[in-house]
């Protein structure tokens, strides 16, 4: 534990005493109630692990920006102490492409479990609802997932459906570029 965790077992942020912030918070916060942290979905781990943590700062990092736009600047720039930073640029610069594509609202609903709690279920809502929003025949890479995880499945298949707006947006890393 570097900054904080979020320990599903015992529903509890932990958070280490000197190396925390808002945007750590923020960020255990929200793995508190997504989709991911949900017992049932605690088994496919290894699988969703960047997937959880790339939305999760994704979703950090919009709070921030609509909330304490100082903290966000400082956040996306890095100019925070570094457990203050940043974390999962990848990952995260990658959801951010992806709502630069799609309606945000998609991946709120998987993120959240607002269609079912149980994750085969909410991801099928979710890919339903990006082929609606796109028009894309977006394809569903849960099989994939399991050979090469399911931010990868999910980030080639971005790229494919999306092509050259999704690898400009990918470069960014200003919401305010999206949003």
């Amino acid at each position: 534990m570097d900054r904080g965790q979020y320990a599903p077992e015992a529903n509890k942020v932990i958070l280490n005493n000197a190396n925390w912030c808002r945007k750590t918070m923020i960020h255990e916060s929200l793995h508190s109630v997504s989709i991911f942290s949900h017992p049932d979905n605690l088994s496919a781990f290894d699988m969703t692990y960047l997937f959880a943590e790339g939305v999760t700062e994704f979703l950090t990092g919009l709070l921030l920006w609509r909330a304490h736009r100082n903290c966000y600047e400082n956040w996306r720039l890095g100019r925070s102490p570094q457990w203050c930073s940043i974390g999962y640029q990848r990952e995260t610069k990658a959801f951010l492409a992806f709502c630069g594509c799609s309606n945000s609202q998609s991946l709120l609903d998987l993120y959240f479990g607002v269609h079912s709690d149980n994750f085969a279920v909410a991801w099928s809502s979710f890919i339903e609802a990006v082929r609606h929003d796109t028009g894309k025949k977006f394809r569903d890479v849960l099989p994939d997932a399991k050979k090469i995880g399911l931010f990868m499945a999910f980030r080639n298949e971005c790229d494919k459906q999306f092509g050259k707006k999704f690898r400009k947006l990918e470069k960014l890393q200003d919401y305010s570029r999206v949003f």
